[in-house]
């Protein structure tokens, strides 16, 4: 089954794109986080400040595979690197990839935002 370029490329576009929301959300709930750690103290303290390196980590992550999307998108144009059958394979392998590493990347924002939602509220 051949995949149109196109296609795929508007679906690197798209995940660049939600990249970068992630990115900023990252950014927003680090800051919230060491907001409310100001607040706590002890053991409290440290699993908010916890909450708030995962909250960095996610955002170089998003950023880091934003970085590569972009070098696999100008990959997809060097026409050279999925002229044989097997690089072809493993170029598709790689966007399937980087799919999956984009969705966990959502996935531990959203805990992180109903975490932060959660100690809003307490």
């Amino acid at each position: 089954m051949m995949v149109d370029p196109r296609q795929i490329k508007t679906e690197v576009d798209s995940t660049m794109t939600r990249m970068d929301v992630l990115m900023k959300e990252s950014l927003s709930l680090s800051q919230s986080f060491a907001s409310l750690a100001a607040l706590h103290h002890g053991a409290d303290k440290s699993e908010i400040l916890m909450m708030q390196r995962v909250s960095d980590a996610m955002g170089s992550m998003a950023a880091e595979l934003k970085a590569t999307l972009a070098q696999y998108k100008h990959m997809l144009d060097d026409e050279s690197s999925t002229e044989t059958g097997t690089m072809k394979s493993e170029v598709d392998s790689l966007q399937a990839s980087m799919q999956v590493i984009a969705g966990e990347v959502n996935d531990a924002i959203r805990t992180l935002r109903r975490l932060e939602a959660q100690l809003g509220q307490g």
